[in-house]
């Protein structure tokens, strides 16, 4: 348990004691309190734990959809002619989604295990997450549209 509850906890034990007004019956409310204190926080971080795995859903997800979104507006942009959205607005847009995808693992590690430190630790999985899926992103996505028979070639 985390030193935050443990040591209020301690410090009124202990002032109660040293005033000498526990009973058996105010010593067995004061376990049972304690010990709902800790039950609640287990099922706190339970509840929690699905929050490891979520980013790394939504980054994925995310990055699919804006990737596949550019990828259809590419192929109709450069089919007209014009210069390819992905070359001209894809640097910025995918260093957008990594500094959220940052955010998201800050805040998915601060709120799962209870440290800011576990959030750098989730943010740099999910820059490699990023980076990933950034290297094969256009090998993925041409592979998802040729499999439901889209074009098989990205324009530019």
């Amino acid at each position: 348990m985390r030193d935050w509850l443990v040591i209020p906890l301690m410090y009124v034990l202990v002032s109660t004691l040293e005033v000498g007004g526990m009973t058996p019956e105010v010593l067995d409310r004061y376990a049972n309190y304690v010990d709902s204190l800790f039950l609640v926080e287990e099922e706190k971080r339970a509840r929690m734990k699905v929050l490891r795995v979520l980013p790394f859903i939504t980054a994925v997800i995310q990055f699919f959809t804006v990737y596949a979104i550019m990828f259809i507006f590419d192929s109709l942009v450069v089919g007209m002619g014009r210069p390819s959205i992905l070359e001209s607005s894809g640097p910025l847009i995918f260093t957008l989604m990594a500094v959220t995808n940052y955010v998201y693992g800050l805040v998915a590690g601060l709120l799962s295990e209870e440290r800011l430190s576990a959030g750098f630790k989730y943010s740099a999985a999910l820059m490699a997450v990023t980076l990933v899926m950034l290297l094969l992103g256009e090998q993925l996505v041409g592979a998802l549209f040729r499999a439901v028979g889209g074009s098989p070639a990205m324009g530019g």
